[in-house]
């Protein structure tokens, strides 16, 4: 069974749904998509679902004002290329082999972040980020060219900067030049905290703060000590602004918020924190990598441009 959701906020996303779960309830804005199995293999068609390229024809059929919708109608009429079941099965298996990297690679994150945030959790003394950091002013550019984009969607998205045409954003970035950490101050409620490692032609939101690290502590203590709890609990106390659509942190505030004095680390867990932080961040960029693979080999093995060996075949 598949969900794919209609509304105007999660517009067109789709999931699998184990048989462990079953029986299950979904909101009114899900489809469940039962495909039949004598025709239409479930790991090809979520793979068509989840496709970018995919999404746009999504949202060609929508309905309705402010809030967007697609219908029942409108995703039994989806048109999708359907080849001989056993060559979906394959090219299934592929792509589900690629997500299964992806999967595994997020959950290394996850774990490796919380023995980061444990290590950090042993220090006994308290700084505050001004001690360890200071909010660098870089310059606010016009983008031309390929950039690498550091937005907040982008961080949504998996924490990988989009690489887009310069012309296509519209307002002033700020340019990256050395190792930092973006910190939003927008709308606190979700921590959005970035390791950054800026190649050439990169630019950030200005809706970031560019935290560089002071004499004496490296870029990935900063990010230790900020993608904390505990920090995060402390931004959501300094929002100013009405509506919590646009609420935000003055950023001369957020360097007087108490962090752990990482400095009184030994030099052994220090460089461990180092260590694993520039890890964390050679996952994501693999993760980044594993899904561009999977997104461009989708059409060329639906439209049987490549194919994949019959010894891939799997079970129905």
């Amino acid at each position: 069974m598949l969900n794919i959701t209609g509304d105007g906020v999660t517009f067109g996303r789709a999931c699998m749904v184990p048989d462990a779960v079953l029986p299950a309830c979904v909101n009114q804005h899900v489809c469940i998509v039962r495909p039949d199995l004598d025709v239409a293999d479930p790991g090809y068609v979520l793979a068509f679902l989840t496709h970018p390229d995919t999404k746009p024809y999504i949202e060609s059929f929508n309905s309705g004002g402010s809030r967007r919708a697609i219908t029942k109608g409108h995703i039994q009429s989806f048109e999708l290329c359907l080849p001989p079941l056993p060559v979906q099965r394959r090219i299934a298996a592929v792509l589900g082999s690629l997500d299964d990297l992806i999967e595994t690679n997020g959950m290394l994150v996850e774990r490796l972040a919380r023995w980061v945030h444990a290590v950090v959790g042993t220090v006994d003394g308290d700084a505050t980020l001004g001690d360890l950091a200071s909010a660098s002013k870089p310059k606010q550019v016009r983008p031309s060219g390929r950039v690498a984009h550091y937005s907040l969607p982008a961080f949504d998205n998996g924490a990988s900067p989009e690489v887009v045409d310069g012309a296509s954003i519209q307002s002033g970035k700020l340019a990256l030049y050395e190792p930092c950490v973006l910190v939003s101050r927008l709308n606190p409620r979700w921590e959005r905290c970035w390791m950054v490692y800026p190649g050439p032609n990169s630019v950030a939101s200005t809706e970031f703060v560019p935290l560089t690290a002071n004499s004496g502590v490296t870029p990935e203590e900063v990010w230790a000590v900020v993608s904390a709890s505990g920090f995060w609990e402390q931004m959501r106390l300094h929002v100013r602004g009405t509506t919590g659509s646009r609420q935000r942190v003055d950023k001369a505030e957020v360097l007087t918020l108490t962090v752990p004095d990482t400095r009184t680390l030994s030099d052994a867990a220090r460089t461990s924190i180092r260590t694993a932080v520039v890890a964390i961040q050679g996952l994501r960029d693999e993760m980044t990598e594993l899904a561009r693979t999977r997104d461009e080999l989708l059409p060329l093995l639906m439209s049987g441009r490549v194919r994949v060996d019959e010894r891939l075949e799997v079970a129905g």
